[in-house]
C-alpha cells in the first residue's frame, strides 16, 4: 500500500533517499508535516522531522554515503542556521553515534577510577586509553560510565566502543606514581638486631607477586644467600619479607646484607627505579664480656711462607663456624679447618690458589646458598706486571669442599678485599685496595 507523503511537504521536492525504513526528502520547502525544516526532512514511518538545521537554499539531489551518511547537492551555501559554510555540497550523519563529552578527573594513576559522560554509552564493550584496551567498566548507563585506568595506559585520548562504534577521543593524562621504599627492618646499620629478625621492606604501594625474587638476603657467616629454595621472600600487602627459620637464625655478631633489586614491581607494573643495599649486625648473647682465656693452638702447614689472614664461617652447613687461613707462600694455598661445634678444629684440606695469598674472605658469590671463598694474591700467574695481583675464586659444594680455577686480575700488590653488592643487582661483587698501583679495582659479578 502506498502512502501519500509528498502532499505533506509545502513545496517542490527534488530528491529522495532511504536508509532501511527511513525516507529522506530534499528540495525547496520549509515545512514537512508538522515539522519546520530547511529544505531537507526525514520520514521515519510515522512523522516528519528536520535534519539538524537543514540547508539555507534549495537541494537538488540526495544520496547515501558510507556509514549511513546523507549526501546533498544544490544551490545552498550554509547550513540552515548559518553556523557553517557548506557551498553546494553537504554531508549529514543521521546514524546514532557514541559521543564522549567529558572525562573526570582529567588525569589519574593506573588503577584509579575515571567517570566518562556522553551520549549512547549504553552497554559499552570497552574503553581505550591511548590504545590500551580495558573492559573494567563498573557502572554503565546511556550517559555515563565508570572505568578503571588499566595497566599499560599512557597519556593520550580515551575512546569508548559500543555496538554503535567507537566514540570521539578526549585527552586523559596518566600520572605515574613511582614505586618507592618507605621503610626497612631491621633499620640500616642496626648493631644488635635479633638473630631471628625478619628482614622486611615496606613500599608505598602494593606489589606484584613476581616481586618475591627482588629481595636478596646474604648471611656473612652461615648459608650465604638466604632467600631461595624453601625460604624465599614473601610478598605481602606492600611488603617483601624474609623470615629466617628458627633452626637457622643469623649467627651472633655477623653482618647480614640485603639488596632490594629493581625486579620489585608494583601491582600496576611500575618497577623500582633504583636498587637499595642495606645491612645490619645480628645481636650477640651469652655471658662473655670480652675476657679471653685458653691456650689452644692449631698448626697450619705452610711451606716457605706464613699464615697471613683468617676468615670464619659455616662452610660445611652444620651450624658452627669453621676456619680458613690464607697461606702466604709461592705455591699459594688456603687451609680449611672444620669446627666440631665446641670450638675444636680439625681437618687439613688445602685449596690451591694463585701465588702468595694475603687475604681470604667468605661470601656466596654464586648464589647457591653456601659460602665460597675469595683469596687476594700478591702474585698473579697471568699478569704481565712483576707486581700484578689477583683474586682467586673457589666455589663450595655445600660440604666445605672447594673447587675451581678462576683467578681474576686486579692491581699491583693487592692487600685489601671488600665484598658486597656494589651495583644493586642482587649478587655479590668485590673491590681490592692496591698498594703499588695506588688504586681501588672493582669487579662486578
Amino acid at each position: 500500500m502506498f502512502i501519500l507523503l509528498i502532499d505533506l511537504i509545502t513545496d517542490r521536492e527534488r530528491g529522495f533517499a532511504h536508509i532501511n525504513a527511513d525516507v529522506y526528502a530534499a528540495g525547496n520547502f520549509s515545512t514537512a508535516g508538522n515539522a519546520t525544516v530547511n529544505n531537507v526532512a526525514k520520514w521515519d514511518g510515522t512523522s516528519w522531522s528536520s535534519l539538524g538545521s537543514g540547508l539555507n537554499r534549495s537541494v537538488s539531489v540526495l544520496g547515501i554515503g558510507t556509514g549511513g551518511t546523507i549526501i546533498a547537492g544544490g544551490s545552498f551555501s550554509t547550513v540552515g542556521d548559518g553556523s557553517k559554510a557548506t557551498s553546494f555540497f553537504g554531508i549529514y550523519n543521521d546514524v546514532p553515534r557514541t559521543i564522549l563529552n567529558s572525562v573526570s578527573p582529567a588525569s589519574g594513576s593506573i588503577g584509579s577510577s575515571v567517570q566518562l559522560t556522553g551520549v549512547n554509552l549504553t552497554e559499552a564493550a570497552s574503553v581505550s586509553f591511548n590504545g590500551t584496551i580495558t573492559t573494567a567498566i563498573t557502572t554503565n548507563t546511556a550517559t555515563s560510565l565508570t572505568v578503571t585506568v588499566p595497566t599499560g595506559a599512557t597519556t593520550g585520548p580515551i575512546t569508548v566502543t559500543t555496538a554503535l562504534g567507537t566514540s570521539n577521543g578526549i585527552i586523559f593524562t596518566v600520572v605515574v606514581v613511582p614505586l618507592t621504599i618507605t621503610a626497612v627492618s631491621p633499620v640500616a646499620n642496626a648493631r644488635t638486631a635479633a638473630r631471628t629478625s625478619p628482614v622486611q621492606v615496606t613500599f608505598n604501594q602494593a606489589l606484584a607477586a613476581s616481586s618475591a625474587g627482588a629481595l636478596k638476603v646474604y648471611s656473612a657467616q652461615r648459608g650465604g644467600l638466604r632467600t631461595q629454595g624453601s625460604t624465599p621472600a614473601v610478598v605481602g600487602p606492600g611488603t617483601l619479607t624474609y623470615t629466617p627459620p628458627a633452626a637457622r637464625p643469623f649467627m651472633p655478631g655477623e653482618t647480614v646484607q640485603s639488596t632490594i633489586t629493581t625486579a620489585a614491581t608494583s601491582s600496576v607494573s611500575i618497577a623500582l627505579a633504583r636498587p637499595r643495599v642495606v645491612q645490619f649486625t645480628a645481636a650477640v648473647a651469652g655471658t662473655g664480656r670480652g675476657i679471653f682465656s685458653g691456650t689452644t693452638n692449631y698448626s697450619v702447614p705452610v711451606s716457605n711462607g706464613n699464615t697471613d689472614h683468617l676468615a670464619m664461617g659455616d662452610v660445611d652447613g652444620d651450624g658452627d663456624l669453621d676456619m680458613l687461613t690464607a697461606n702466604d707462600n709461592p705455591t699459594g694455598t688456603v687451609s680449611v679447618r672444620f669446627n666440631n661445634g665446641a670450638g675444636t678444629f680439625s681437618g687439613t684440606q688445602s685449596v690451591a690458589v694463585d701465588g702468595f695469598p694475603r687475604v681470604v674472605e667468605l661470601a656466596d658469590v654464586d648464589g647457591d646458598g653456601d659460602l665460597d671463598f675469595l683469596a687476594v694474591n700478591d702474585r698473579s700467574s697471568n699478569s704481565n706486571s712483576a707486581y700484578g695481583s689477583s683474586v682467586s675464586v673457589r666455589f663450595n659444594n655445600g660440604a666445605g669442599v672447594f673447587s675451581g680455577t678462576q683467578n681474576v686480575e686486579t692491581g699491583d700488590f693487592s692487600f685489601g678485599l671488600a665484598i658486597g653488592d656494589l651495583d644493586g643487582d642482587g649478587d655479590l661483587d668485590f673491590a681490592t685496595a692496591n698498594y703499588s698501583s695506588t688504586d681501588v679495582r672493582v669487579r662486578l659479578n
